[in-house]
């Protein structure tokens, strides 16, 4: 499986979406709070997510492992 990352980071109240690719269903979702968290105990960085195409799959995975972890 692959996934597209659609992060609005620049908005007041910033969001992150995971799609999976083929079936275009958003299989995880974060919004500011949660965003503002991770970066800031540097959980995740913008460079995280404008690595190159298997750099980010990677990353995704560890955002899967992430969102079972209570925020």
């Amino acid at each position: 499986m692959t996934y597209i990352v659609n992060a609005w980071l620049e908005r007041e109240k910033p969001q992150l979406q995971v799609t999976d690719r083929r079936s275009g269903k958003v299989v995880m979702e974060w919004g500011a709070e949660r965003l503002r968290s991770m970066f800031a105990t540097g959980e995740l960085c913008l460079a995280d997510l404008q690595a190159s195409d298997a750099q980010l799959q990677e990353t995704i995975k560890e955002l899967f492992l992430l969102s079972y972890r209570p925020s």
